[in-house]
């Protein structure tokens, strides 16, 4: 009679070391570490249509001046809430919820 060789367990591949590294974006990864003015810019899109919307829209829905939304609006491009378009006129950005931002915004 043979002797049967051992099964691979697959539990072994739950342990940390086997894990991906999270990206920056990811769902389960939410809440992302952002700003309060980043947290409020990104609630605005519940009530705003979710188009693709100007910076200065943005800050006028929030009654701020437009340059208050600047840094806030980078901190969510680069987690992944918002997509950068284009530029507009008068150094003005077009931005529009990622599947990310708008897996947030229903968190919410």
């Amino acid at each position: 009679m043979s002797q049967r060789r051992r099964r691979f367990d697959i539990k072994v591949l739950g342990k940390p070391e086997f894990r991906p590294t999270p990206r920056p974006g990811d769902e389960e990864h939410w809440p992302l570490p952002m700003t309060r003015d980043a947290v409020e810019l990104l609630r605005t899109f519940k009530v705003l249509p979710l188009k693709p919307l100007l910076v200065s829209e943005i800050a006028e829905a929030l009654d701020k001046p437009a340059e208050s939304c600047v840094d806030p609006v980078i901190s969510l491009v680069k987690s992944g809430s918002l997509d950068l378009l284009e530029r507009a006129d008068g150094g003005n950005h077009l931005v529009a919820l990622s599947p990310v931002g708008r897996a947030q915004i229903e968190t919410m």
